[in-house]
């Protein structure tokens, strides 16, 4: 539902998408991409999307697209160990991602995100050759670090000393919430080991690392074709992981683990750079944001939660909400 609540601007509850089967209503909230596409902008979408019903959002092009069931590559492929479960991801309550957790099996070339940087330098390539000057917007959706946890193994080596989960004490989590107590249940901790976990978490940071291995090549590419200068870039993700923090994993809760996640942007060649701004901002606000840098009026006809960062990252602090919400709708306990 992140997803959905980016395209469009807006809360999940303005949107009524809770559930990744939920289906925008494009007619009723523009996706933000249907916008630059209509003034002019080449735009391509590349990886995963991760929603229902209409696919492009707005976007022309989209050459590689989800890998089929979840949105992510089974690691060994689907049906290779029961572990994996139904989804063949390994999400089942015995701790199968836990236990399938370690240096992937999958060759470098057939590796979804390596596959989604290099559809992207191909079509940068094509752009700087055939389309120069044309303004363009590109959107990479790289699964990982979501699970299943099988980085390649050059990253998850470097962190083969880290031991971060110790002194699990499951007497202690009766106090919990019941809706904590039962995504942990759920997430397969209840029935895995502080060595699988140890695995997982040393996995966890190998995917965290190999993102940021492709993202700096894929920005390597961009100063090669002579566009970094030009180019906004803006990096966030969906939903973070709990990674072991108060004996959750993955998603679904309000710790800061799993809510916060990381938004990074670099301006075009002139403004200023290396500053961190410390107040709130959302998913909502990318919408508005992109327009604004791309020199498109934000119209009220929108009807936007988000706002623009722009002035923001300009200094007005003061004209910035400093509140933000987050929803989760997938169970409720009394």
């Amino acid at each position: 539902p992140s997803r959905s609540s980016l395209f469009a601007g807006k809360y999940v509850k303005n949107i009524l998408c809770y559930e990744n089967d939920c289906i925008l209503d494009t007619s009723r909230h523009i996706p933000f991409p249907s916008i630059l596409t209509d003034g002019g902008y080449r735009t391509c979408v590349i990886g995963k999307q991760h929603i229902n019903g209409q696919q492009y959002m707005g976007f022309r092009q989209r050459p590689y697209g989800d890998i089929y069931g979840q949105g992510h590559q089974p690691d060994p492929y689907r049906g290779a160990d029961e572990r994996q479960g139904k989804s063949g991801l390994g999400d089942v309550r015995d701790g199968g991602y836990f236990a399938l957790a370690g240096p992937t099996e999958i060759p470098e070339f057939q590796i979804s995100e390596n596959v989604i940087s290099y559809e992207a330098v191909k079509w940068l390539q094509i752009h700087k050759e055939l389309h120069q000057g044309e303004p363009f917007f590109l959107m990479l959706n790289y699964p990982k670090p979501h699970w299943p946890y099988n980085p390649p193994a050059e990253f998850m080596n470097l962190y083969e000393d880290i031991k971060g989960i110790e002194d699990i004490d499951p007497a202690s989590w009766e106090k919990d919430v019941a809706y904590i107590r039962h995504i942990r249940e759920q997430w397969g901790v209840t029935s895995s080991t502080e060595e699988s976990m140890n695995r997982a978490l040393r996995a966890y940071l190998g995917c965290v690392t190999h993102i940021d291995d492709l993202i700096g090549k894929t920005i390597d590419s961009l100063e090669h074709l002579g566009l970094l200068d030009s180019t906004a870039i803006v990096y966030s993700t969906d939903h973070g992981d709990m990674a072991g923090e108060h004996n959750l994993w993955q998603k679904g809760c309000f710790y800061e683990g799993s809510a916060k996640v990381p938004l990074i942007i670099k301006l075009p060649k002139g403004y200023s750079a290396g500053e961190v701004i410390k107040s709130n901002t959302g998913l909502i606000d990318i919408f508005p944001t992109l327009l604004d840098l791309c020199g498109f009026d934000v119209k009220e006809e929108y009807q936007l939660d988000g706002e623009s960062l722009v002035p923001l990252m300009e200094g007005d602090v003061a004209g910035h909400s400093k509140e933000v919400y987050s929803e989760i709708g997938w169970l409720t306990f009394a």
